[in-house]
C-alpha cells in the first residue's frame, strides 16, 4: 500500500502549524520555572517561623507513627510492640524480625532510618520550643504540645 503524496504534505502543515503556536510560549517557561520552595522556612526567627517549625515537628511525628517514610511498616508502633512481644513478626523480612528475637547484628540497617526520624522529631521538638518561647509566646498551648512531642518520642 502506497501513501498518498497528500497525507506527507498535511503531515508537514500539521507540524509547521503546531511550532507557530507553541513558539510563543517559549517565553513563559522561565516564569513556570521559577518556583518558590514553600516548605522551606526562610526566617525562623519570626512569629510565622516559629508556628512553621511546630507544623514541621508534628508533620515529623505523624512521618513517624504513621510509617509514611515509603519504608514499609518502618513506624514507632511497629518497632515499639516488636520489642514489648505484642506483635510476633513485622513481616518477612529477616531484619525486621531480628528486633523480635532480640539478635543484634551489626550490619543490619533496618532500625537506622526509624531511629533517626525518631531523634530528628526529638531535635526539632526542643528547638522549636525555643522559637515559640521567643517569637510565638502565645498561645501557651503551642509550647505544651511541643513538650507533649518531644516527650511522646522516647530519646
Amino acid at each position: 500500500m502506497t501513501r498518498h503524496p497528500m497525507h506527507s504534505w498535511i503531515r508537514r502543515a500539521f507540524g509547521l502549524l503546531s511550532l507557530a503556536v507553541l513558539w510563543p510560549l517559549e517565553g513563559c517557561t522561565h516564569d513556570l520555572l521559577q518556583v518558590t520552595n514553600p516548605d522551606i522556612i526562610q526566617d525562623a526567627n519570626t512569629p510565622s517561623g516559629a508556628i512553621a517549625l511546630k507544623n514541621g515537628v508534628i508533620l515529623r511525628l505523624e512521618q513517624v507513627t504513621a510509617g509514611l517514610g515509603g519504608n514499609g511498616p518502618d513506624n514507632l508502633f511497629i518497632y515499639s510492640g516488636l520489642l514489648a512481644d505484642e506483635w510476633r513478626s513485622g513481616d518477612t523480612f529477616v531484619q525486621r524480625n531480628d528486633m523480635d528475637q532480640r539478635l543484634f547484628d551489626p550490619t543490619n540497617t533496618f532500625l537506622a532510618g526509624p531511629f533517626r526520624a525518631l531523634n530528628r522529631v526529638r531535635v526539632q521538638g526542643q528547638t522549636t520550643i525555643a522559637q515559640l518561647r521567643t517569637y510565638s509566646p502565645t498561645p501557651a498551648s503551642n509550647i505544651g504540645l511541643m513538650f507533649a512531642v518531644t516527650a511522646f518520642v522516647p530519646g
